[in-house]
């Protein structure tokens, strides 16, 4: 995936050119930018599922959680999967990822898994 700010003339350019040369099949959309999460509201979420995790708490099999377990069951839980449709028209199935969403979307992410959390300690 490409993408392109269209902030100046020469941002514009750079966009058509990449269309112009782009292979048979591909799409382009055009849509308002929307920032992506922050490193620091990434940190904070880290820091946050560490802290959870070193508390002491259990799964509902009694097994620690780990940060990286309780990021992937969030995942799971809130973000799903996709289907990537590759050029040659096969799909494949992936798990969702926190890198690609905009600022709101992870706000709304780290406010479900707090809830979550917030249900399971209460």
């Amino acid at each position: 995936m490409k993408l392109f700010r269209l902030v100046h003339q020469e941002a514009r350019q750079n966009a058509a050119s990449f269309a112009l040369a782009a292979p048979e099949g591909w799409a382009v959309t055009f849509a308002p930018y929307e920032q992506l999460r922050s490193q620091e509201a990434n940190a904070a979420y880290w820091a946050w599922i560490n802290e959870f995790c070193d508390s002491g708490a259990q799964d509902g099999d009694g097994v620690p959680w780990v940060a990286g377990k309780m990021h992937k069951t969030f995942k799971r839980m809130f973000l799903g999967k996709f289907i990537r449709v590759m050029p040659n028209g096969d799909t494949e199935e992936l798990e969702a990822t926190t890198t690609r969403l905009t600022a709101k979307e992870f706000s709304a992410y780290m406010n479900r898994c707090q809830s979550w959390i917030a249900d399971v300690t209460a």
